[in-house]
């Protein structure tokens, strides 16, 4: 015996239901279209940040590290110690700042972790939540944005190929011995500065032991997280 077949009135329903099926998945396919645009303006944007920081950080690195807190809340009405102490802290956080990672100790600390963990390259969110599951602590009201601005001035690390990965720089050691080598060379063959030139010999010269003093600094952060240099750098 035949199967009844279904009467108009089901067939009219169903093709209802599939036509609202099909408008609703059509209209989350443009979202998640338009999502997935958004989010690659978002990491384009943030890779040209971060680029831009590199620049800035090449430029001043000693320059002192943002209040993030102060920031955020510009336009809001609130100043950055308005939700805490007389310390500047908020009444909820934890009082461990004794103990947390400060300035160029963050970035050491987690160069090495980065190293004893066999990793090369990794995306600086991911490489936070590993010094944090090492029991680590970064001072600082944003501790993520801390973090970021201290491996990006590390001499050890550098921007890799995509948004927010950040890699080990082997050949660092080689290089700051090149261009510590160049810097030296250009001050021993500055004239003296009894010439009609001497203001700028000067100031040249006061350039150039900053310059010096840098790079020596960066030779010995490097040799300290990354371990000795190869021959190659060595000899460099």
């Amino acid at each position: 015996m035949d199967a009844p077949q279904p009467s108009a009135r089901l067939v009219r329903a169903v093709a209802a239901e599939r036509a609202e099926l099909e408008r609703h998945r059509a209209r989350l396919a443009t979202e998640a279209d338009e999502l997935r645009a958004a989010l690659a303006r978002i990491e384009h944007g943030l890779a040209e940040i971060d680029q831009r920081r590199g620049l800035l950080d090449r430029l001043a690195p000693d320059a002192p590290e943002p209040d993030l807190r102060a920031v955020r809340n510009e336009g809001s009405g609130r100043s950055a110690g308005g939700a805490g102490g007389a310390d500047g802290r908020g009444g909820g956080e934890p009082g461990h700042d004794r103990e947390a990672l400060r300035g160029p100790d963050i970035r050491e600390v987690a160069v090495k972790l980065l190293v004893d963990n066999g990793r090369d390259a990794m995306h600086y969110r991911e490489w936070y939540e590993l010094l944090e599951r090492a029991g680590h602590e970064i001072a600082g009201k944003d501790p993520v944005a801390v973090f970021l601005t201290q491996i990006s001035r590390s001499p050890a690390v550098r921007h890799g190929t995509r948004a927010g990965i950040y890699e080990l720089d082997r050949g660092a050691f080689h290089r700051l011995r090149l261009q510590l080598d160049a810097l030296q060379h250009e001050l021993s063959t500055l004239p003296p500065t009894g010439t009609h030139d001497g203001a700028v010999i000067r100031t040249r010269r006061r350039r150039l032991n900053t310059e010096i003093g840098r790079a020596e600094r960066a030779i010995e952060e490097v040799a300290r997280v990354l371990g000795p240099p190869t021959p190659l750098a060595a000899t460099g």
